[in-house]
């Protein structure tokens, strides 16, 4: 937990670059994956089911959205 007004230490900053880093891997391939449904079915708006079945795709089922 930061206090305000102290710099977050070494470790803390490695963490965070990790982290950032795995999250725009993770965000382009969903992304990727979303759009390739969206050029497939011939359409130029990606939809919620296209980011369902991209992250299903990858093993991460979503619940809540149907499919």
């Amino acid at each position: 937990m930061e206090v305000p007004g102290k710099r977050p230490s070494e470790k803390d900053e490695i963490y965070l670059v990790i982290a950032r880093g795995m999250l725009k891997i993770f965000l382009e391939n969903v992304i990727r994956d979303a759009v390739t449904y969206t050029e497939h079915a011939r359409r130029k708006t990606v939809t919620a089911m296209d980011v369902v079945y991209a992250l299903k795709r990858q093993g991460r089922t979503l619940y809540g959205f149907g499919g």
